[in-house]
């Protein structure tokens, strides 16, 4: 499921589609895979904003972790997380750990490139008068 949805995230980002970075349901699966990727990749632990607005290539600042706060607060998140946790715990549901551990890496390489992003972003615009 995991790997679904970091491959939705990549593709839906390729193409410029932002608007789905604020979707209640895809961050409701997301969150939910993402404890996963912090046990198996420690620098990820504590970057679960970082990491879902890298991979869909928002801007990652005060306004973007607000949105994501407040649908983490709405109904829709909450019936989602349930509706996922109980599909994770049916018989047979977990996923093999190998390409789990291989999803995490992808993803925080892509959480480093965002930062080297926003870093050469801002280094940019600290060198304009």
């Amino acid at each position: 499921m995991l790997k679904r949805l970091v491959f939705a995230a990549l593709l839906a980002a390729g193409s410029g589609v932002q608007a789905g970075a604020f979707d209640a349901a895809p961050l409701a699966r997301f969150d939910a895979g993402f404890e996963r990727c912090e046990q198996l990749q420690p620098p990820l632990r504590g970057q679960r904003d970082a990491a879902w607005l890298a991979l869909w290539r928002t801007r990652d600042d005060e306004a973007s972790r607000a949105r994501l706060a407040k649908l983490r607060q709405g109904e829709a998140y909450r019936r989602e997380q349930r509706r996922f946790a109980k599909s994770r715990s049916a018989p047979g549901a977990a996923p093999a750990s190998s390409p789990v551990a291989h999803q995490c890496q992808a993803l925080l390489a892509e959480k480093q490139k965002a930062e080297a992003r926003q870093a050469a972003a801002a280094a940019r615009g600290a060198s304009r008068p």
